[in-house]
């Protein structure tokens, strides 16, 4: 054995034959490794699923449907697509409002319209109810919307908030509807939220145009904003 170790011959021809036969005929290759486990697999392994596969099918169906999530989205972007129309509704819808959109017509008016008639209709509906409160020397009207049911009082009644205005020394009127939500719905009583504002606070509002009308023309703008202010009180 020794002496074959040293025959140069022999290793040559040992080491081809061994090549060949491990290496060259690929039976002990990964590739003919994975295709003897496939072939272990497909014959012993049994399809129990029936043809049909029902279960792929009701899969496939759920998958087309919209989930929840996309649903909300579709929501929002219809409901921000149809702000401008519902805003304009609101204000048309409201006579007192509406006699205030041909006063001096402009975006700002617009935008101050809307909100007062969107706090308009959510006290008729039942949705808040208002706290009217004259501060610093009857210089500020605050508007402050209150969770259905609240029994607090302000103190802006209409007799003194018709002298500021005839006065001409109310110089601001807020809506604040911060302790409710910083949105206010459009539509029902929850659809279509558009935020209020946020002066100061997210949920308030600084009315701009409609107090310049208001001082102007003070039986129109106590019209408007007799709803919110505490007639029960006597001077």
């Amino acid at each position: 054995m020794a002496d074959r170790i040293r025959n140069a011959s022999f290793l040559e021809e040992l080491t081809a034959r061994a090549h060949a036969d491990l290496v060259a005929s690929g039976r002990y290759s990964l590739r003919r490794l994975v295709e003897e486990f496939d072939d272990v697999i497909g014959q012993r392994a049994k399809a129990k699923a029936p043809l049909g596969k029902p279960a792929y099918r009701r899969a496939r169906r759920r998958s087309a449907l919209p989930t929840q999530k996309a649903l909300a989205r579709l929501r929002r972007e219809v409901g921000r697509a149809a702000q401008p129309i519902l805003m304009a509704a609101l204000v048309v819808r409201d006579k007192a409002v509406r006699a205030l959109a041909f006063r001096n017509p402009s975006p700002a008016l617009a935008r101050d319209l809307w909100r007062v008639a969107a706090l308009r209709r959510a006290l008729r509906r039942g949705l808040v109810t208002t706290v009217a409160s004259l501060e610093d020397d009857g210089r500020r009207l605050v508007l402050g919307s209150r969770v259905n049911g609240s029994t607090e009082v302000g103190d802006a009644t209409v007799d003194r908030v018709r002298r500021a205005l005839e006065g001409h020394f109310l110089e601001e009127l807020i809506w604040d509807h911060s302790s409710v939500a910083d949105a206010v719905p459009l539509v029902g009583a929850s659809l279509v939220p558009t935020l209020v504002g946020n002066h100061g606070v997210p949920g308030a509002y600084a009315f701009g145009p409609l107090l310049r009308i208001a001082r102007a023309h003070p039986d129109v703008g106590v019209a408007v904003l007799a709803p919110f202010l505490d007639r029960s009180r006597t001077e």
